[in-house]
């Protein structure tokens, strides 16, 4: 599904990594790689670079303070 990508996925929730486990299968996605950060924590400890980024980070009630700010976009430009 994937090709020869790498993907990266940054998943604050052990849960939510659990259910696409699951139901899902992701962990038989050979390219898959799965973190379980917060993702300005992950943002600013990164030294990879990639070549995109989706940020996909809204939960069911508000976007995250913590990744509201210019400096958090600034830092995914990076």
């Amino acid at each position: 599904i994937l090709g020869d990508s790498k993907l990266t996925i940054v998943e604050y929730s052990a849960e939510v990594i659990s259910l696409a486990k699951r139901y899902f299968m992701i962990d038989r996605l050979k390219n898959l790689d799965i973190v379980q950060a917060e993702a300005s924590f992950y943002l600013n400890n990164c030294t990879r670079k990639f070549d995109s980024l989706l940020v996909d980070l809204y939960t069911a009630h508000n976007f995250p303070s913590q990744c509201a700010s210019p400096e958090f976009f600034v830092r995914c430009k990076e």
